[in-house]
């Protein structure tokens, strides 16, 4: 694909103020920040006094309810899909769900 060998990525990096071009003391480097961020982070955030839920609506949806059709509902339902074959969303053909 590339055939000067070019990928755009970086040759060298700076760590700990010394150039390295070892791949696995990158790799190590890299692996170790994203390790700590998390910590680091959190030691930084605000601490609020609310669990994570107060800040949700209440309650919270957690059902719902399928009321009864009939086969003549589904019909009329059937007859507004578009005169089409290409399938939607669902990937089901309109001119299965008509028949």
């Amino acid at each position: 694909m590339n055939s000067k060998g070019n990928t755009g990525f970086p040759h060298t990096f700076l760590i700990d103020d010394t150039e390295t071009k070892d791949a696995l003391v990158i790799a190590e480097n890299v692996n170790s920040y994203f390790t700590n961020l998390e910590p680091k982070l959190t030691e930084k955030t605000l601490q609020f006094p609310k669990s994570f839920d107060a800040f949700m609506p209440h309650p919270p949806p957690c059902s719902f309810g399928l009321l009864p059709t009939s086969s003549s509902e589904i019909i009329q339902i059937s007859l507004l899909l578009k005169n089409s074959t290409s399938p939607g969303i669902d990937d089901i053909n309109p001119s299965i769900a008509r028949s």
